[in-house]
């Protein structure tokens, strides 16, 4: 059965990311996890985990009948974003949606603790920073990083398109790179366009000959000009090191972005 994990704080962003779980669980007849988490500091006392769980009952009560689908609540005490990946985990879900709060949520997103988010997690972190995102998938922005490894980042975005009869849309920039690296790049986007196509989807390719230094400004511009509904990035590795840190273009498109990030972690696969 199709499930997503939703993780919320009762603010407005996060029922943003519970109203797009439940148009997504709709369509597919599937089941919401919605987790609390309580920070787990050293003078939590029982009652107060009493109180949430009282509150996150009744809170799932009233918007699942609001919005017509299956919730499942789920509270648990500990550190918030290592707690999401684990229960992403446990329940064996195939999405996360997390909204994106202002400045501080993506001071957050974008530092320490959500890389431990995405990095714990063996599914996909969907992203929300801008308004009421859509419930279609049409057409999905994978930029093309010559720095990353894009194989997995690929394959994720390939099902996850096929479950919304997506068109994908790769988009890369090859300013500063040599003759030689540029053939390599454009063979790599050629193969990748044959086996989106394969899977049945609709694709195009865009690459620019810009400044790659503007490669988020750039990915953003197209994808408003195609009227995108989503953007897919990867967690990139760095200097050929086996940690996998949230690179330059994906911490920018989270800071700029106001279409969801769907952002999968390679060292999961």
């Amino acid at each position: 059965m199709f499930s997503v994990l939703v993780p919320t704080d009762y603010t407005p962003k996060t029922l943003q990311a519970l109203e797009l779980a439940a148009g997504l669980v709709k369509e597919k007849g599937g089941v919401i996890h919605l987790l609390h988490v309580i920070d787990n500091g050293p003078e939590l006392q029982q009652e107060v985990v009493v109180s949430a769980r009282e509150a996150l009952f009744e809170y799932t009560r009233h918007h699942q009948v609001e919005l017509g689908v299956t919730i499942i609540p789920h509270i648990v005490s500990g550190y918030i974003f290592t707690s999401i990946g684990d229960m992403a985990s446990r329940l064996g879900v195939e999405l996360i949606i997390m909204g994106v709060h202002g400045v501080h949520g993506i001071q957050f997103i974008i530092g320490s603790f959500a890389v431990r988010v995405i990095l714990g997690s063996v599914v996909p972190v969907l992203l929300i920073s801008g308004d009421t995102p859509s419930q279609q998938f049409r057409n999905i922005v994978l930029p093309y990083d010559t720095e990353a490894r894009m194989e997995f980042l690929l394959e994720s975005t390939i099902a996850f398109a096929r479950r919304h009869n997506s068109t994908i849309h790769l988009y890369a920039v090859l300013s500063q790179l040599s003759f030689f690296s540029k053939r390599r790049v454009r063979n790599r986007i050629k193969k990748a366009v044959k086996l989106i196509r394969k899977s049945g989807l609709n694709c195009q390719s865009v690459i620019m000959e810009g400044d790659a230094q503007n490669l988020s400004s750039g990915v953003l511009q197209y994808a408003g000009s195609i009227n995108a509904e989503l953007i897919a990035l990867t967690m990139q590795n760095q200097n050929g090191s086996s940690e996998y840190l949230v690179g330059k273009t994906a911490s920018q498109l989270v800071e700029q972005s106001k279409i969801p990030l769907y952002i999968v972690n390679p060292l999961k696969r």
